[in-house]
């Protein structure tokens, strides 16, 4: 072997050393579960020297941890790299049918409100109804179930800009582990809660320097009436910290205030926010 061609020998096994690290990852997410994986690969990004947001795992295994005596509560929790999402059976807080919530729910919800109450990430509440004979009511169950529980986390003191609201009808896929066939497959309600997204490597003083001056300008012209500069003020502190809930918050207010001025609404205007009828 020439001199020229020595590197292939420690290429092809520093290559064959990283495949197999990653296949043992791998088989680590399933025989572990998803929670011990995301803590193993913000150990090793830390190790790196990147940031992550580890209190999302850690939350996640907590929240492990308090549905694992209360499983009759859970149909399935899983995590990924943007959200932890928790899959409810529905007679948790609903009879089937109904958009009411049960009396004995608000223990569960309180419970987890106190979980989300001190988090700056954004809440998805979903509603997912059954097939009925006539088809009509499924969108207005689906909805309804959410809205009352988004209702009821803004009225304990969540920030509403930080709750979506999604409906489902039965033409929703199953989650996860659901069976088809089971006649009240659909009947579920799911509630995510997005994870934050690492900062780009900016030493920490200059980053909220950039932001504090971005916010300023972008607080200025949202005053001035000017909503176009504004709004560019705003999107620059989320591309420095995308996990910033008062830019995103202001972006959103901006938004609707520019859909009012092109088209004004003459109704709805009392409902929440990102109310989706899917």
């Amino acid at each position: 072997m020439s001199e020229e061609s020595t590197w292939i020998v420690p290429y092809g096994n520093l290559m064959t050393i990283l495949m197999i690290f990653f296949l043992l990852l791998y088989a680590f997410t399933y025989l572990t579960g998803k929670v011990k994986y995301e803590k193993v690969v913000a150990s090793l990004s830390e190790g790196f020297g990147r940031s992550t947001p580890a209190k999302e795992v850690q939350l996640a295994e907590y929240l492990e941890g308090y549905f694992a005596t209360r499983a009759e509560y859970l149909k399935s929790m899983d995590m990924t790299s943007d959200r932890i999402k928790l899959v409810f059976n529905l007679p948790v807080f609903f009879e089937p049918g109904s958009v009411e919530i049960k009396e004995s729910a608000f223990g569960v919800l309180d419970d987890i409100f106190k979980i989300m109450y001190d988090l700056p990430n954004e809440i998805i509440v979903a509603g997912f109804s059954g097939s009925t004979p006539s088809g009509s009511g499924e969108m207005l169950v689906a909805g309804g179930r959410a809205l009352n529980i988004g209702q009821y986390f803004i009225k304990k003191g969540i920030d509403p800009q930080r709750i979506i609201l999604k409906g489902w009808g039965a033409s929703a896929p199953p989650g996860k582990n659901i069976t088809p066939d089971a006649s009240l497959f659909a009947e579920r309600v799911e509630i995510s809660i997005m994870r934050e997204i690492s900062p780009p490597n900016i030493p920490v003083s200059e980053k909220l320097l950039r932001m504090k001056e971005n916010y300023f300008y972008g607080e200025y012209y949202y005053k001035q009436g000017d909503l176009n500069k504004s709004i560019l003020f705003f999107e620059r502190i989320l591309d420095i910290d995308p996990s910033h809930w008062k830019a995103r918050r202001m972006i959103k207010r901006i938004k609707k205030e520019q859909q009012k001025r092109q088209a004004p609404l003459s109704f709805g205007t009392h409902m929440l926010r990102n109310f989706i009828v899917a």
